[in-house]
């Protein structure tokens, strides 16, 4: 896990991007995990690229975690990303909520289905990950639910703000590179939190990364500086 201090966020997101467009400009299949919340402007405007690549056709589009509800309700982490411009023609996205709805577990059950064939079917996958100032990653909430299950690849659970399903630490493990960027004052103690690498992942899911073949931390706090 490294962790690589920019001063502009613009240097990350070109970092993810030429990375995705060497991976495909190889014809290799792309597995591409997306994170809601601020990293979402930064997903559009590298979707906007690789659609004008020769191989954006091998590129298939999933998220880590989704907010449960119908199909682009207002916290819907795809409806959010529709409303900042991202357009999926041209490859294959695969949301999580279905038309007509299909009842939480039900919906958890179906996702994970689809997340192991795109696991079986791609190259090489990669995973745009965000860190929570609570030291969250994807929607796996300290001492949630999420952070006991082991033996599948999606799991739900209720909270009092959102209906969630997430990708579980079993099937975030089989990413093969993980980009996370964290930016802003309010992240230095969940950074230093994961660089100190002192806690469990039960109170700190985003140590997760650590377990990761690749993982880059791009921030503006902390690590070697480009």
């Amino acid at each position: 896990m490294e962790f690589i201090k920019v001063a502009n966020p613009r240097t990350a997101v070109n970092t993810l991007q030429d990375r995705l467009l060497r991976e495909l400009a190889a014809g290799k299949k792309v597995l591409w995990f997306l994170s809601g919340g601020s990293v979402i402007r930064a997903e559009t405007a590298i979707l906007a690229t690789l659609r004008k690549s020769p191989g954006a056709k091998n590129l298939a589009i999933m998220l880590m975690d989704e907010r449960y509800g119908r199909v682009g309700h207002a916290d819907s982490n795809w409806a959010q990303l529709g409303l900042a411009g991202a357009n999926f023609a041209g490859v294959a996205a695969i949301p999580v909520l279905m038309e007509p709805p299909r009842p939480l577990a039900q919906t958890a059950d179906s996702y994970e289905a689809k997340v192991a064939a795109a696991l079986a079917a791609a190259d090489v996958s990669v995973g745009l990950f965000g860190l929570g100032e609570d030291g969250h990653t994807a929607g796996i909430l300290p001492g949630s639910p999420a952070t006991h299950q082991t033996d599948r690849l999606v799991v739900s659970y209720h909270t009092p703000q959102f209906d969630r399903i997430t990708l579980t630490r079993t099937a975030l493990q089989q990413v093969d590179a993980a980009y996370a960027f964290v930016f802003g004052p309010t992240k230095i103690s969940a950074l230093n939190r994961l660089r100190a690498g002192q806690e469990p992942f039960e109170q700190l899911p985003a140590s997760l990364l650590a377990t990761i073949p690749e993982a880059y931390i791009y921030n503006d706090q902390v690590g070697e500086p480009t």
